[in-house]
Formats: structure tokens, C-alpha cells, sequence
């Protein structure tokens, strides 16, 4: 399992744990992919990676892995070079 994908399950983990403590409801929560161009690794890495130091710092680590799984992530449709990003969003309540 790659580290984003440990990241967001993590993440997600937490956030289902909320629900039920403290008055918190969890309202709505709502799964969806989002889609986004990267016509090349290099863009991919101008656009999402070295604008932040620490992605930056992760990806002077694993330089290659990265580079591969970028290239096992997209996918061409239409001419474009996509990445697909599974994503959630939660909607929590609290209760008075």
C-alpha cells in the first residue's frame, strides 16, 4: 500500500471515529473522484509536489517509486493524461 493511500485511510478513520463523541453527528459523507490533467510526471510534480516543502522533501526520498507509480496511476482518455484521485467528503453536525 502506498503512503498516500495509508495517509487517507487513516484520515478517513479518524474521521468515521468522530462520529458519536462529544455530541458529533456525522450528517452526510459522500465518496467521489476527482480527475485532474498531468500531461507529464514533471508536471505533475511542478503542479502538486514542489509548491510544498514537505511533498518536496518525501519525493527527494523516493524520487523513482514516485516517478513509477505515477506512471501505474494515469490513465490516457481522450488524448489527456489523467490521474484519478478518490476523495470524501464529510458532513458533521454537533449536538447541543
Amino acid at each position: 500500500m502506498g503512503h498516500s493511500t495509508v495517509v487517507r485511510t487513516n484520515s478517513h478513520n479518524l474521521l468515521n471515529e468522530l462520529a458519536g463523541e462529544n455530541g458529533i453527528i456525522l450528517q452526510d459523507k459522500r465518496e467521489y473522484i476527482l480527475t485532474r490533467e498531468f500531461p507529464t510526471f514533471e508536471n505533475f510534480l511542478e503542479r502538486i509536489v514542489l509548491p510544498d516543502p514537505d511533498r518536496t522533501r518525501a519525493y527527494e526520498a523516493v524520487p523513482d517509486e514516485m516517478a513509477d507509480a505515477f506512471l501505474q496511476a494515469v490513465e490516457a482518455i481522450d488524448g489527456q493524461v489523467v490521474l484519478h484521485q478518490p476523495c470524501a467528503a464529510y458532513h458533521f453536525l454537533v449536538s447541543s
